[in-house]
């Protein structure tokens, strides 16, 4: 989880964009799956909070 984070936001890529498909790929695969680790091991509490507060288009 924490070299996907590094890798997030990083500047440099491990697969650079210019290599057909393989490049963008990366990325199209690694950040979607860091989301739904960090939905993980956040507390539920703090989910359903977040989740309600999106219900109501507003986040407070």
């Amino acid at each position: 989880m924490y070299g996907t984070l590094c890798n997030a936001c990083s500047p440099i890529d491990l697969i650079p964009d210019f290599i057909p498909a393989i490049g963008f790929l990366d990325d199209l695969l690694r950040r979607p799956s860091l989301i739904a680790r960090a939905i993980q091991l956040a507390p539920k509490d703090m989910i359903n909070t977040c989740r309600e507060a999106g219900g109501r288009g507003h986040a407070h």
